[in-house]
């Protein structure tokens, strides 16, 4: 017994320091196992879980490898008809023969357009009727209609 007391320090500075060793590694330990039972979403695999690796049937292809790296590689889209391009969200024609009418473009939210401007690639909104647009340009005319059960007069 008395070997022990002479090996082992009975400071009140060590004491000190053992004990607030001891609180920051149980401090640890739990935040470690609340980070192993964090909430994961569907499809992934919690943290606390041992994966398996599987074994590559095909190499890896350079354009994978290029697209992990971070390049970007464009693609030339078919150009799409003009009559697909545009859709006719609606009409505002008043009797005078002004108006507005909301047309979309390209999958884009519709915007409002008056007659004589600029719809896109120097289409003009030529013309307006209750159901109906008429863009134009130099040498192509589009007919917008209205989507939709027609007016009751």
């Amino acid at each position: 017994m008395k070997l022990l007391k002479q090996n082992f320090p009975t400071s009140p500075t060590f004491t000190r320091s053992f004990s607030a060793l001891f609180v920051w590694m149980l401090a640890g330990a739990g935040v470690v196992f609340w980070f192993l039972q964090f909430p994961v979403q569907d499809g992934m695999l919690p943290a606390s879980e041992t994966l398996t690796l599987s074994h590559r049937t095909q190499a890896p292809s350079d354009a994978g490898l290029g697209r992990a790296l971070g390049v970007v590689t464009t693609t030339a889209a078919a150009p799409t008809p003009l009559a697909t391009r545009f859709q006719l969200m609606g009409v505002i024609a008043a009797s005078s023969g002004q108006g507005s009418a909301l047309i979309g473009s390209d999958g884009q939210p519709p915007k409002a357009y008056r007659e004589g401007q600029v719809v896109a690639d120097g289409l003009t909104l030529a013309d307006l009727s209750p159901r109906q647009v008429k863009l134009k340009s130099a040498g192509t005319e589009l007919l917008l209609e209205l989507a939709g059960p027609p007016e009751k007069p």
